[in-house]
């Protein structure tokens, strides 16, 4: 739990593990925005998560305003990799990040830097990502937190592309 070093992902991680109880997965039924802090909620992300000829997609279902500012698009309805496919290798890294939690049925949390093109300075990205499962075994939707932390100098968006990133931590977290 150390290793969540944010606050609202802390209290997401916290509420996630209620709703899972002695499970393996909460469903997404058991996911209630209304019991949640409305801070929490511009960072909030929620993705079906599909199988196709063996490869994981995700599809955006709701996306808060936190992640809307830094793509600087609207993407609910679209697929990760379609949407993110101009941010290149970060693309596949973060989609990467979530396939994993997937593949594994375990929530993750991970730290990383990215500077945006056009962009000197770099931005801190927190995320946490959380299986649900209708079936308690098959994961089909992903929620997941998002906080960006960037120098207040103007707006910073990575709608145009990634020119540089880095891994800082990358967690299984205990389900």
């Amino acid at each position: 739990m150390d290793d969540i070093r944010h606050p609202l992902l802390r209290q997401l991680y916290e509420y996630w593990m209620r709703k899972k109880g002695a499970r393996k997965l909460p469903r997404r039924r058991d996911i209630d925005p209304t019991e949640l802090p409305a801070d929490l909620w511009p960072h909030l992300m929620l993705q079906d998560v599909l199988v196709e000829n063996g490869v994981v997609r995700f599809r955006y279902r709701v996306v808060g305003q936190h992640f809307r500012d830094q793509i600087g698009r609207p993407v609910v309805g679209t697929f990760s990799d379609l949407a993110l496919a101009p941010l290149g290798s970060y693309a596949r890294y973060v989609i990467s990040l979530f396939t994993e939690s997937v593949l594994a049925s375990t929530p993750s949390y991970s730290e990383n830097l990215y500077r945006p093109i056009g962009q000197r300075a770099m931005t801190l990205t927190r995320r946490i990502v959380l299986p649900l499962s209708e079936d308690g075994e098959s994961v089909d939707k992903v929620l997941s937190g998002h906080v960006f932390e960037h120098p207040p100098v103007g707006s910073v968006e990575f709608g145009a592309g990634i020119d540089a990133f880095q891994e800082i931590l990358r967690r299984d977290l205990p389900a």
